[in-house]
């Protein structure tokens, strides 16, 4: 059986619904799963163990549910002449974090693999409006697209636990009142109050007001 290898996932946030992961060579989180650091088991482990926020998934689960994006960040311009004469609509004003809609056969979407390819002809005549539609050369979206994974295609019986990885506990976050310890002037006995400048008098003695 092959080694089994993990992405890491930087758990504390998301760019719409696509997973940040660690990028190669430590060189800051990403969404682009083919710039990712994969780390073997043991590796994954030991920086979980290191910095719990940092989940590590399973490779080839994340890498079967990934979907095709664009990320507006590196659109090229509208309106370049594609050789083959196909053409796909991004429906303007619609983001998933970085990403654009495109119009498909039945709606929109994110995933720039269900996108609707036309002819230039058929993209003019139906969606000429370019308040609202915005028309790409299908191969210059093509030298950008990238795979990405959704949050909410995270099973972690399937791409945590069963691969062997051991999720840190939860660490208990203290709550605070925001009083101050402190001493009855008059018998002593340990009292809380807000003001940290002044000692508070405990029930017993506290002063008539």
């Amino acid at each position: 059986m092959s080694e089994q290898l993990f992405y890491l996932q930087d758990s504390r946030s998301c760019v719409g619904t696509n997973v940040l992961f660690w990028r190669k060579d430590g060189c800051g989180y990403g969404t682009n799963l083919d710039e990712l650091e994969v780390y073997t088991l043991a590796e994954a482990q030991s920086h979980h163990d290191g910095r719990d926020s940092d989940i590590p998934l399973l490779k080839s689960l994340v890498d079967e549910l990934s979907i095709i994006a664009v990320d507006h960040q590196v659109l090229p311009e509208s309106g370049t002449i594609d050789p083959s004469d196909e053409y796909v609509i991004q429906r303007k004003g619609c983001w998933n974090g970085n990403d654009i809609r495109f119009i498909s056969y039945y709606g929109n979407t994110y995933e720039y693999s269900k996108a609707a390819v036309l002819t230039r002809e058929e993209a003019e005549e139906l969606f000429s409006d370019t308040k609202r539609f915005a028309i790409f050369s299908k191969a210059e979206i093509d030298k950008i697209s990238r795979r990405t994974f959704q949050v909410e295609n995270i099973d972690k019986r399937l791409m945590i636990k069963k691969p062997g990885i051991k999720l840190a506990k939860p660490k208990r976050v203290r709550l605070t009142t925001g009083k101050t310890r402190g001493n009855c002037p008059d018998c002593g006995r340990l009292t809380w109050d807000y003001n940290p400048y002044e000692n508070a008098y405990c029930s017993k003695h506290k002063p008539y007001m």
